[in-house]
């Protein structure tokens, strides 16, 4: 049987508030509630407006400022790479790969109700574009505008270690990720919060252990030698910095640092002085060589024995992107990059390609030149030849 004052006293405070000190669980008014925008579902892709999200770039390690000169370190023709070609193809085609973002803690009160975990330059991108008032023209992406910019992206429900996991895969599997940053990138996970072992690491992030250990290793570098070794332009891989940490004093890691950059710096300075030799060399070879096949293709075709490409004027020829795109045609062993083996570069191909059209040209000018007179000397003679029958096609595929 329920005690009376007891019931009594319970019916007096039901009422009541509890007391804040008094540690009891505070139920919000009703008036408080407020829902997210978008509730976490890791299978649904949303079109989540730029303002709703918070990017903390000292989180993800990277200010915004690396990420907008990302460029710099990365070869300067790719369009894949760097914020600048990154911004061009969402610019022309729209974004191809969602970001993930999570809840902020304080939820939908938040000024910023989601807090970005993976896509970083995805977002920069994205929001350099809004800020500089253009449009991204790909499809389904009509509705899309510099006043009231969005970004695809998945919501997820994370805990600090599983958004550490997540970003980590990302950076570490990005081709043109820097040491510093993959050492940083596992550093966060083998340290509390995560608490992880290099194993963990590994299997998680599917690296092999030894990786993960060189990264550790490293990690334990001085922090002054790491920022110096992060901004620097020429830069100690994992394993030197590795070793500055492991062999030597921690009060000395910044003075061992020096003393390594700058025996690799003078050792990339000789290299580079062969570099320039064996250009120099690849050069002329590959003059010598274009310069021949050049020549015997222009005069095949002035004597119309054959046709380089049919499609091309006929007064004009081939043109210098004929060249290029059947370069392997005319000089075999020469492959483009983007087939995946050993081959030229693509600034050796067109050098290649511009030494063979001017070769050509001029003896299928000359060669037509030529022609023409032994056609007028053959015509007044009474003979009546008009040069050679025309032959195969060159480089029709």
């Amino acid at each position: 049987m329920a005690n009376p004052v007891t019931s009594t006293k319970q019916e007096e405070k039901k009422d009541e508030k509890p007391s804040v000190l008094s540690g009891a669980a505070q139920t919000p008014a009703a008036t408080e509630t407020v829902k997210l925008p978008f509730e976490p579902n890791p299978f649904k892709i949303i079109k989540l407006p730029l303002k709703f999200i918070h990017a903390d770039h000292s989180w993800n390690n990277r200010s915004q400022g690396a990420l907008l000169f990302d460029e710099s370190n990365v070869d300067s023709t790719s369009e894949e790479r760097g914020i600048g070609g990154m911004v061009a193809t969402i610019k022309a085609r729209g974004q191809d790969d969602a970001v993930v973002v999570r809840p902020h803690p304080r939820g939908a009160k938040a000024k910023h109700p989601y807090s970005l975990v993976k896509g970083f330059r995805r977002f920069v991108a994205i929001d350099k574009i809004a800020a500089e008032g253009e449009d991204i023209k790909g499809p389904g992406w009509e509705d899309w505008t510099a006043k009231e910019p969005y970004i695809l992206a998945i919501v997820k429900n994370l805990d600090e270690v599983e958004a550490l996991i997540e970003n980590a895969e990302e950076n570490l599997t990005r081709q043109n990720l820097n040491p510093p940053d993959a050492t940083r990138a596992v550093a966060r996970l083998l340290a509390p919060p995560s608490n992880m072992t290099q194993t963990q690491v590994a299997e998680k992030l599917g690296k092999t252990q030894g990786y993960i250990s060189k990264l550790g290793k490293a990690a334990k570098i001085h922090e002054k030698v790491f920022q110096a070794w992060r901004d620097a332009r020429i830069q100690l891989t994992v394993d030197e910095i590795g070793d500055i940490a492991a062999k030597t004093d921690r009060d000395r890691h910044e003075e061992e640092y020096k003393k390594v950059l700058d025996a690799k710096a003078a050792k990339l300075a000789n290299k580079g002085n062969r570099g320039q030799k064996d250009a120099n060399a690849w050069y002329e070879a590959a003059k010598k060589r274009a310069d021949t096949v050049g020549a015997m293709v222009g005069g095949l075709e002035a004597s119309e024995a054959i046709v380089v490409d049919p499609n091309a004027d006929e007064s004009v020829g081939a043109s210098v992107d004929h060249f290029d795109t059947h370069l392997h045609a005319f000089i075999p062993g020469v492959k483009k990059p983007a087939e995946g083996e050993p081959g030229a570069t693509q600034e050796q191909r067109r050098t290649l390609a511009t030494l063979l059209h001017g070769a050509y040209k001029k003896a299928r000018t000359e060669g037509r030149a030529e022609q023409d007179a032994a056609n007028e000397a053959a015509n007044k003679g009474g003979e009546g030849k008009k040069g050679k029958k025309k032959g195969a096609v060159v480089a029709a595929n």
